[in-house]
């Protein structure tokens, strides 16, 4: 797949996680509001949060390219 493919993955995924983080604070801030216990997140911000960060990671690395080979030194082993 061409490299714009995954630089739109990326940015979207970290537009995705940004909205999660807003999405996070939003109920806190609900439940501040309306005195209830913090007791987790909704499921659905988990789920985006974890499916952001995959596709995150996924992205990013194939936009960086190929990895190169570490060279070892055999007077340092």
């Amino acid at each position: 797949m061409s490299k714009t493919f995954y630089n739109v993955i990326t940015l979207a995924s970290l537009a995705s996680l940004l909205h999660c983080a807003y999405s996070a604070a939003q109920h806190r801030s609900y439940l501040r509001l309306t005195e209830q216990p913090f007791i987790s997140l909704p499921a659905d911000v988990l789920a985006q949060t974890i499916i952001s960060l995959v596709a995150l990671i996924y992205g990013a690395t194939h936009v960086a390219g190929a990895f190169q080979h570490i060279k070892s030194d055999p007077v340092r082993a």
